[in-house]
C-alpha cells in the first residue's frame, strides 16, 4: 500500500500562499479600518461673514454680454483672446484702477502659446494674500453658453470695484488669466513670476457662472497627488449654503481615477502644485445667464472672499489626498500606508519563491540577463517615444490637463505603427543577444526560476509606482493580488470540485489581473472626449509629457516585462512517489506531457 504523497515543494508553496492571502486579507481590512479612522477633520473653521454684500448683478450682466458679443472666440492664441486683453485693460483704466499686465509664452503641445495675465493688487493691513482668479478663455465644458463662459471675467471686474472701495485685512490679488481648463496655464505662469508668491495663503478660481435657477456649484479639488484642504472645502460649503447653493465635490471614485490618470482640470491644479490651498468653483451645464443667477453666485463669491479676509492666519500646506464633501479628508500619509500594505501578497510570494528556487550564483546571473531581455525592449520603446516627443512628432503638455486638446486625443497612426514595429524589433534583438534560448538547468528549475523572475519584476514595478504616487498604484492592485497565485505546479484535482479547471499555463490568471488597468482605461474612454481609440494615445502623450514622472513609466516597464516573462512560464506536474526523504525534490517534478494530436485513420473495407 502506498503512503500518502509527499510533495514538499508544492505543499510548502501552497501553505505559504494560503498564509499569505490570509495575512494579506487581515492586513488589508486593518488598513482600510485605519484609513477610515484616520479620516481627518478640518484643522480650523473659518467664520462665515455676515456683512452685507455689494455685488451689482445688473452691471455684471452688461459686462458679460459686452465681452461675449465683442470677443466670442477667446481660445489661446486667437485674435479674440488678444482683443479681450485690450478690452479688459481699457475697462480697468476707465475705472482708474492700477493694474499689471504680463505676456508669457508657455509650451503647449508641439508649439509655444502666448498666455497673457492681467491682475490688480489691493493692499490690506496684512501681507498675507488671497488670490482670486477668473480665466478669460472658454471653459472645458462644451454645454456652457458663451455668456456663462464670459461671466467669470465680468464677476472679477465687479469684485475689484467692490473691494477697492473699502479697507480689508489681507492683501487681495484679482487675476484675469488664460488656460484655466488646461490645468491653469496662466495661473502657473503668474505664480512663477509673482514676487510675493510665498505670501499667497489661498487661491479661489471660478469658471462658467451665472445660470438662472442653479441650486449647486461644482468644485474642482484635485491636483497632482493632492487635493484641496478640507478647511477650504468646509468654508466654501458653508458660505454657499447661506445663498441656498450646494457645493458638489467629485466622489471618491472620480478623485482616485482622476489622480491615477492625471485628468486634472481647473486652475486649482497650478496652485496645488505650488503648495497653495486652492479650489475652483464652476457652474457647468446648460442654462440661461441672468442677473438673478449672477446675483446669487456673485454675492456668494464676495462673501467667501470677505470670510477669508476677516479670519485670522489661514492654514498653510496641502496635506489632503482625497477630500470629502463634508470637508473631511484622507491624508497623503494614510493613503501611502494603505498602498504599501496592499503589496503584501506580492512581496511575500516573491520572497517565498526566492527561498524555494535553489540555483547557483552563475545560474541566477543568467536568469538576470533573461529578465533584462524583457525589460530592455519596453524601456527602449518608451525612450524612442520620448525622443519623438522632443522632435515634435508627439505633443508635449508638461504636466497640464490635455484632454481638452484635440492634438492630445487624436492618434498619429504612423508614429504609433512605428513604435509598435520598433518594439517588436527591440524585443527580438534583446531576446537573441541578452536572453537565453536554451536553458542549462532541468525543466523544473528553469520554470521555477522564470516564475521567480516574473514575480520579482512585478514587485519592483509595484514599488516604483508606489514611490511615484499611491494613486499610480491603484490600476495595478489586481496584479499585486492575482499574479502571486501563479504557480509552476498543477494542483491535484479535488474530489469535491472535479469541474474546476486545471490549465497548464498562467495566461488566465494574467488576463484576470488586467481587470484593474482595463477598468481605468474604460473610465478614461467613457468619461472624457478621448474615446476608446484615442484613450491609449492620450496616455502615451501623458507619459512623454512627464505627467507620470519617471517612476510611473519605469514601473509600467517592469510590470510589462513581468507579464511577458510569466506568460511563457508553464505549470509542472508532480510525479507520485511514496517518499521524498532521500530524493532530490526537484527531480520529482516534471513537465506535463506534450499534447499529441490524434489522427483518425480511415480503413478501407474490402468488398
Amino acid at each position: 500500500m502506498q503512503l500518502p504523497l509527499r510533495r514538499r515543494i508544492a505543499d510548502r508553496v501552497w501553505q505559504w500562499r494560503r498564509a499569505t492571502y490570509a495575512t494579506g486579507t487581515v492586513v488589508m481590512i486593518a488598513a482600510l479600518a485605519f484609513v477610515f479612522i484616520s479620516i481627518s477633520t478640518p484643522t480650523s473653521s473659518i467664520e462665515v461673514s455676515t456683512e452685507p454684500t455689494f455685488f451689482d448683478a445688473n452691471r455684471s450682466l452688461r459686462v458679460t454680454q459686452e465681452l461675449a458679443r465683442l470677443y466670442p472666440n477667446r481660445q489661446l492664441g486667437s485674435e479674440d483672446a488678444t482683443g479681450a486683453v485690450a478690452w479688459l485693460s481699457e475697462k480697468l483704466g476707465a475705472l482708474g484702477i492700477e493694474f499689471f499686465q504680463e505676456k508669457v509664452f508657455v509650451p503647449f503641445g508641439d508649439k509655444r502659446m502666448p498666455v497673457e495675465n492681467v491682475w490688480v493688487v489691493i493692499p490690506g493691513a496684512s501681507d498675507e494674500t488671497i488670490l482670486f482668479s477668473a480665466p478669460r478663455d472658454p471653459a472645458m465644458d462644451p454645454e456652457s453658453s458663451s455668456l456663462a463662459q464670459a461671466a467669470p471675467t465680468a464677476v472679477l471686474l465687479d469684485l475689484i470695484q467692490v473691494f477697492a472701495g473699502h479697507q480689508h485685512n489681507k492683501t487681495l490679488v484679482f487675476l484675469s488669466s488664460e488656460g484655466g481648463s488646461q490645468g491653469g496655464l496662466g495661473l502657473s505662469a503668474f505664480l512663477n513670476s509673482y514676487p510675493e508668491r510665498d505670501r499667497i495663503a489661498v487661491a479661489v478660481s471660478v469658471e462658467a457662472l451665472g445660470a438662472e435657477g442653479r441650486t449647486s456649484l461644482e468644485a474642482g479639488t484635485t491636483g497632482p497627488g493632492m487635493a484641496t484642504p478640507g478647511w477650504l472645502v468646509d468654508t466654501a460649503t458653508r458660505v454657499l449654503a447661506r445663498a441656498n447653493l450646494h457645493l458638489r465635490v467629485p466622489n471618491l471614485q472620480q478623485q482616485v481615477a482622476d489622480q491615477a490618470l492625471r485628468l486634472f482640470s481647473g486652475e486649482q491644479v497650478a496652485a496645488l502644485r505650488a503648495g497653495i490651498p486652492a479650489i475652483t468653483l464652476m457652474d457647468r451645464g446648460e442654462g440661461t445667464v441672468t442677473s438673478g443667477g449672477l446675483a446669487t453666485q456673485g454675492a456668494a463669491l464676495e462673501r467667501l472672499i470677505s470670510s477669508l479676509d476677516a479670519s485670522g492666519m489661514l492654514p498653510r500646506g496641502t496635506n489632503a489626498a482625497i477630500v470629502l464633501a463634508s470637508g473631511r479628508f484622507i491624508s497623503k500619509q494614510a493613503l501611502t500606508i494603505l498602498g504599501a500594505l496592499m503589496l503584501v501578497p506580492a512581496l511575500i510570494m516573491t520572497v517565498s519563491w526566492l527561498l524555494v528556487t535553489r540555483l547557483r550564483p552563475e545560474a541566477w546571473v543568467r536568469h538576470l540577463r533573461n529578465m533584462a531581455s524583457f525589460v530592455a525592449p519596453v524601456a527602449m520603446t518608451l525612450l524612442v517615444a520620448w525622443l519623438a516627443a522632443r522632435l515634435g512628432l508627439i505633443p508635449v503638455y508638461l504636466n497640464q490637463a490635455v484632454i481638452s486638446s484635440q492634438a492630445a486625443i487624436q492618434p498619429n497612426w504612423w508614429i504609433a505603427l512605428g513604435l509598435v514595429v520598433l518594439g517588436f524589433i527591440f524585443f527580438a534583438v534583446a531576446r537573441h543577444f541578452i536572453g537565453y534560448l536554451k536553458p542549462l538547468e532541468n525543466r523544473a528549475s528553469t520554470e521555477m526560476a522564470k516564475l521567480t523572475s516574473g514575480l520579482a519584476l512585478l514587485t519592483v514595478g509595484l514599488l516604483l509606482l508606489l514611490t511615484a504616487s499611491p494613486f499610480s498604484l491603484a490600476p495595478t492592485v489586481t496584479m499585486a493580488w492575482i499574479w502571486p497565485l501563479c504557480t509552476c505546479f498543477l494542483e491535484p484535482p479535488s474530489p469535491t470540485v472535479p469541474w474546476w479547471p486545471h490549465p497548464r499555463s498562467n495566461l488566465w490568471l494574467l488576463g484576470l489581473s488586467l481587470i484593474g488597468p482595463l477598468a481605468f482605461y474604460a473610465y478614461l474612454a467613457a468619461n472624457t472626449a478621448a474615446g476608446w481609440l484615442g484613450a491609449w494615445w492620450f496616455v502615451l502623450v501623458q507619459v512623454v509629457s512627464g505627467a507620470y514622472g519617471i517612476a510611473g513609466p519605469a514601473g509600467a516597464t517592469f510590470l510589462t516585462a513581468g507579464f511577458l516573462l510569466l506568460m511563457g512560464s508553464r505549470r509542472l506536474q508532480l510525479r507520485p512517489v511514496e517518499s521524498l526523504r532521500r530524493t532530490d525534490e526537484l527531480k520529482m517534478v516534471e513537465p506535463p506531457p506534450p499534447r499529441v494530436l490524434k489522427v483518425r485513420r480511415k480503413t478501407r473495407t474490402s468488398r
